[in-house]
């Protein structure tokens, strides 16, 4: 997430997997009181889904 997303280290440590849908391939990312929405390419959600089984 930090090499192909640029978030920062205080963003990937609040992730929520709630905040993962892996049949879309998005990830919100909680900003305050905003959700930034990153769409995830093919790895990325393939190494979430194998994370989270």
């Amino acid at each position: 997430m930090a090499s192909i997303h640029a978030l920062p280290g205080h963003e990937i440590r609040t992730l929520h997997t709630t905040d993962l849908n892996l049949s879309r391939g998005t990830l919100e990312v909680r900003r305050g009181l905003l959700r930034h929405t990153l769409y995830m390419e093919e790895l990325t959600r393939q190494l979430a889904a194998d994370w989270t089984a």
